[in-house]
């Protein structure tokens, strides 16, 4: 065996140079790119969102008692938002996951006096309370 490593120390130090390469490059497809392409996917969902709140003119109306959140999801490859807007003088709140792109309601809930009620989701019948609503939410704003 010692032999054979003093005359093939090349071909096994080749060979190591191949499968550690081999490894890089399963790792970049397989790992690396992944997470930059959904780096990159988020980063145009955050954009996209921003644009859709401010053209919805909530913030305009309703100043900080307007509140958003974005999420790409992975799965569906949609761009969500998730929109709060506390209206205070008649103590309505209304709650809303929407795909920002094709401007398509995944789900509402509105609450008068603190009390939902109407909450939908899709794929769901009604729901009886606002965190039923928020719980089902999480399937679009999670993965």
């Amino acid at each position: 065996m010692e032999k054979w490593l003093k005359e093939s120390w090349f071909k096994v130090g080749v060979l190591f140079v191949v499968i550690l390469s081999g490894l890089f490059v399963v790792y970049y497809f397989v790992v690396f790119l992944p997470k930059i392409q959904n780096y990159e996917m988020q980063q145009k969902c955050d954009k996209s969102a921003q644009e859709f709140f401010k053209d919805q003119n909530f913030s305009v109306i309703y100043g900080d008692s307007a509140q958003y959140e974005c999420h790409f999801n992975k799965k569906l490859n949609k761009c969500f938002i998730k929109m709060d807007v506390i209206n205070t003088p008649s103590k309505a709140i209304a709650h809303s996951v929407v795909d920002v792109l094709e401007n398509k309601d995944y789900g509402q809930c509105l609450e008068i006096n603190y009390k939902a009620t109407m909450c939908w989701m899709t794929g769901q019948k009604n729901i009886s309370s606002y965190y039923k609503w928020d719980d089902a939410s999480k399937t679009f704003m999670n993965e």
